[in-house]
């Protein structure tokens, strides 16, 4: 089975790691702190947020340097799973149709968002997602 990254928006990750029970919650992803020095390092930063931030990036980064083929989760949705299945080589196939699922978030999980909104629309996301890309998808979350 051939490899491949998913990548989605990071307004949509950074609302998804506030909300989970797991080290990435708290700032933190323990195998790639094992295994890359530079981003340990890095997530020495006091602010969780920020420490979110650097590991979203480094994710990114990490994809791009793979060689990997990449699929934003937004085009596999739009294309209704083509997407995923060409970047597959796979025939795509009738299925029923793929839609975003919107998630309501608390007030405290919103604030936070909204605190990081500015940083989220510098964040270097190499081509993957475009500052326009970011402050569109907070714009659908009504930041």
């Amino acid at each position: 089975m051939p490899w491949l990254c998913i990548v989605r928006n990071p307004v949509d990750v950074l609302l998804s790691w506030l909300t989970v029970d797991l080290p990435v919650n708290r700032g933190h992803i323990p195998a790639g702190e094992r295994f890359e020095t530079k981003l340990k390092t890095a997530l020495l930063e006091p602010d969780c947020l920020s420490r979110q931030l650097i590991i979203y990036k480094w994710f990114m980064q990490s994809f791009l340097k793979s060689g990997l083929p990449i699929v934003r989760y937004e085009n596999v949705i739009a294309s209704n799973g083509e997407a995923l299945a060409n970047a597959l080589g796979v025939k795509p196939y009738v299925r029923e149709a793929l839609s975003m699922q919107e998630r309501v978030f608390d007030n405290q999980v919103l604030q936070t968002l909204t605190r990081a909104a500015a940083s989220l629309t510098k964040l270097d996301c190499g081509t993957l997602y475009s500052q326009a890309d970011i402050k569109q998808r907070l714009k659908n979350k009504g930041l």
